[in-house]
């Protein structure tokens, strides 16, 4: 009878930008402005040789509220000026808009609606409204955005009709959320081996899990990156590897399901390569060292929050 050195598992959890340590789920009630510039092409219009092409300030208000991360209602406001205050525009509308993460900080978003032009002749009744942008989380209630509105045949004075374009630059706040800003975080997740005994060369394992947080400034991988940028969390597993030449270390990557499945593989097949140079460097024989990429399979939390998807861009460790 025996004592053998046993394998251990080496959660390490690389994030890029994550929320606080609450998870906040981006819902409920907000409201946002903007300022921007309308363009107007009035070359639609039926029986006027005089077609105009126009461009000056423009603004909007906003006022929504998001069912979940993907998909809410909004209603806006907007004032264009036309024909020198003359005849300025006012747009009331309202629709759905849907969202999708590119990163945890950063949103694609669209709007699809109805409009309606105030003050005008109008003889279309509601028309046509179609939006784009993106949005950038400054805290967990303030992010500002950016986007581009199309209006579709507006009936202006004049017997005129028109599209109109506007470009914006806005903020938004969202009700109900934290005070406490983003922050990076990063945590490390180490299931620590005990020694077992080995009955006629049957090995019965014994696992013993323990938490060693890692420091909030380090960061293993950036976001949607390969690049190895920090060691720290490596250097337990290079001292057993060092101490013990007979072992072997198998290497498995993990992403989350932000991309495509196909980029999700090649991204944790390429963090597990960057692990195992790291070894190589290190005087560890490449014999001895086994990499693989799983994607987004076998994911330890839900992908539907940008922590928890935090939590699944990972890679582990055996040693055995």
């Amino acid at each position: 009878m025996k004592l053998s050195s046993l394998s251990m598992i080496v959660v390490l959890c690389l994030s890029g930008s994550v929320m606080a340590e609450t998870k906040v789920e981006q819902t409920g009630l907000w409201m946002g402005v903007g300022l921007g510039s309308g363009f107007l092409d009035e070359s639609s219009v039926v029986g006027d040789a005089n077609k105009e092409k126009s461009g000056a300030f423009s603004s909007k208000i906003e006022l929504g509220y998001d069912f979940n991360e993907y998909v809410g209602l909004y209603t806006s406001y907007d004032f264009a000026q036309y024909r020198l205050g003359e005849d300025d525009l006012h747009i009331g509308s309202f629709g759905i808009k849907g969202k999708e993460a590119i990163t945890d900080t950063i949103d694609l978003f669209g709007k699809l609606g109805a409009a309606y032009p105030f003050g005008e002749r109008n003889r279309n009744g509601f028309v046509g409204v179609i939006g784009a942008g993106l949005e950038f989380q400054l805290t967990h209630a303030v992010s500002v955005k950016v986007g581009l509105d199309f209006y579709n045949d507006l009936a202006l004075r004049r017997e005129r009709k028109a599209d109109l374009a506007q470009v914006y630059w806005g903020l938004n706040y969202r009700f109900g959320q934290p005070k406490t800003p983003l922050v990076i975080i990063k945590t490390v997740e180490v299931i620590k081996e005990v020694p077992v005994e080995v009955v006629k060369i049957k090995e019965v394992v014994k696992k013993e899990m323990i938490d060693i947080p890692s420091a909030t400034d380090e960061k293993l991988f950036a976001s949607n990156s390969s690049v190895l940028e920090s060691t720290s969390s490596l250097k337990g597993p290079l001292n057993v590897l060092k101490k013990d030449p007979t072992v072997k270390i198998i290497i498995i990557g993990y992403a989350d399901s932000s991309g495509s499945a196909k980029y999700n593989q090649k991204i944790s097949e390429r963090r597990a390569e960057s692990v195992a140079k790291y070894f190589k460097e290190n005087g560890i024989d490449k014999s001895r060292i086994i990499t693989m990429g799983k994607g987004e399979t076998n994911p330890v939390a839900t992908n539907k929050t940008a922590f928890g998807r935090a939590q699944n861009r990972r890679v582990e460790l055996f040693i055995e």
